[in-house]
């Protein structure tokens, strides 16, 4: 297995916004310093003008106050306001839409229809957080404990519940947990609504610590039943994973086994039983590849298939993630189409086909319907790193820009022995057709939209060394005739090797892995990388 060379590079740091400030605000406006008035005595009873439309509940003490003489200004006589004369508290004991009542506590003088009602933060409150992504869980709760009015309890009577929402945004209410009455729910959105417009900045950004590895690709998903986030990482002999916990990334252990000449990693759930399965693609003595399957059974994992004879490779498709099989003979010759690859009566197996056109292979390859026609576009990244567009099996669109390019590769045995017979050996334009580069992936999210990654090559050589300059992620839509970009991030240091899409509640992020060198004589070492995009 091979690699290319690449440039020194810097970290990048975590992106530190309030997110939630908006929100944040809107809700220390609810429960801000509330004012009203004793409307009504009837005997021991006591009612004012502040009711659950103003988050009063049952429980709730208000203070009583009656405004005494002016308060003026000594020098100019301005009259500043008035004094307050503490009456006592008000223990509430009913509340209506508009009205409350209750009886006067701790009494310092009786109380008179019109003395001043109040309450003043900040407010006990409870805080749940449902089905939205860790990321965001952390982001939200960060916010909320720089709220002003509110105080966080875990067993406070007010309950403040926020839901993430499959469009995007969050819908959070407030309900008195005794009472059981909700006091108020509203909808708060941070999804970009700009139509038409390149966006350059990505909402968040998460960079972990530098791994004293050599990781060559990755993985995202739930390869446990326990709704973590996990992110399988692949070196050339060995498989580890790793946690995203909405903070950075935790190590999470291995898959305990010593492997040989892994190419890459794949994860997908295809025997539909909730635990997504472990896809590792590896090269048997440069002379064919085989593609072994593994699953956790909830205490350990365990070899579910071996000697899978395909390349595999995950896409998404519209949201929906698949695996994806090829053949590659030991001449380095691809082998059929495209298929499909399905768990069908206890085996991995090759289902329909999804592409036979000439010149598409599994590195490189998404399909999607992007048109909207009904049928799904092959898109497919070319040995120029040109995106082709296939209507059939004839190519509709080429992006004039380059992508996918990574610097993982490998030859076939027979592909070297070939080479040597002629006498183009040491011809470098040959040598380089012979690699078999591990091409960016190409996911399509449930909105349509196609995300590639660009690594741009420093300085065009034919050699064994390739110079990355940048690298940056660009998220195109089809416009009915041509791609059209619709998000790029901003650019980061080269070079990413890998990278995988992940979608949850309406929003979707990318995993992106990165290798560095930190001298000329240190070992590769490897980066994380979280963005959310939409």
């Amino acid at each position: 297995m091979k690699k290319l060379v690449f440039l020194l590079v810097m970290l990048i740091p975590l992106a530190a916004f309030a997110r939630f400030e908006k929100l944040v605000s809107d809700i220390d406006v609810v429960f801000g310093k509330l004012s009203g008035y004793v409307v009504s005595l009837e005997g021991d009873t006591v009612y004012t003008d502040l009711g659950r439309d103003k988050g009063v509940y049952p429980g709730m003490v208000i203070k009583v106050y009656r405004e005494s003489e002016a308060i003026k200004h000594p020098i100019t006589g301005e009259v500043l306001g008035n004094k307050k004369v503490y009456i006592g508290d008000l223990k509430i004991s009913d509340v209506q839409d508009k009205i409350s009542s209750g009886t006067l506590v701790n009494k310092q003088r009786d109380i008179q229809k019109g003395d001043l009602a109040l309450v003043n933060p900040p407010v006990e409150v409870s805080v749940s957080v449902n089905e939205m992504p860790k990321r965001l869980e952390v982001l939200l709760r960060e916010d909320l404990g720089k709220a002003n009015n509110i105080v966080v309890k875990d067993k406070a009577r007010l309950a403040l519940a926020f839901t993430q929402k499959a469009e995007g945004g969050i819908q959070y209410s407030l309900t008195d947990t005794v009472a059981k009455s909700v006091i108020f729910s509203r909808y708060f959105s941070d999804v970009d609504t700009q139509e038409g417009q390149i966006l350059n900045a990505a909402k968040d950004i998460v960079t972990g610590q530098p791994i004293g590895k050599a990781y060559k690709s990755i993985a995202v998903g739930h390869i446990k039943k326990d709704d973590k986030i996990y992110l399988v990482l692949a070196t050339e002999k060995e498989v580890d994973f790793y946690i995203f916990d909405g903070k950075g990334f935790a190590s999470a252990g291995s898959l305990g086994l010593k492997l040989k000449d892994v190419q890459h990693v794949e994860v997908a759930d295809l025997d539909g039983n909730g635990t997504e399965e472990i896809f590792v693609v590896t090269v048997v003595n440069d002379s064919f590849v085989k593609t072994s399957a593994y699953e956790f059974d909830g205490k350990k994992f365990v070899t579910k298939a071996e000697n899978i004879p395909f390349i595999l490779r995950t896409v998404y498709v519209k949201g929906v993630k698949k695996i994806v099989a090829q053949r590659i003979g030991n001449d380095g010759v691809y082998l059929g189409g495209v298929q499909e690859l399905i768990y069908r009566d206890g085996r991995y197996e090759r289902g329909s086909v999804i592409s036979s056109a000439k010149g598409v292979n599994i590195y490189g390859f998404g399909y999607a319907d992007i048109d909207g026609d009904g049928t799904n576009e092959i898109l497919n990244i070319n040995d120029d790193y040109k995106i082709d567009v296939y209507n059939g099996n004839s190519v509709r669109y080429t992006s004039v820009e380059e992508f996918g390019q990574t610097p993982y590769f490998f030859t076939m045995a027979q592909e070297k022995v070939e080479q040597f017979k002629t006498t183009e050996n040491d011809d470098p334009f040959t040598t380089e057709k012979r690699k078999k580069y591990l091409k960016g992936r190409i996911f399509v999210n449930s909105d349509g939209n196609i995300y590639v990654v660009k690594n741009s090559e420093k300085f065009k050589m034919l050699n064994k060394m390739k110079v990355y300059g940048s690298s940056y992620f660009t998220v195109f839509g089809w416009d009915s005739r041509r791609l059209r970009q619709v998000w790029s991030s901003d650019v980061f240091q080269p070079v990413i090797v890998d990278y995988f899409m992940y979608e949850e509640f309406g929003r979707t992020y990318l995993f992106m892995l990165r290798n560095f060198s930190e001298g000329m004589f240190s070992s590769d070492r490897s980066e994380l990388i979280y963005i959310e995009t939409k």
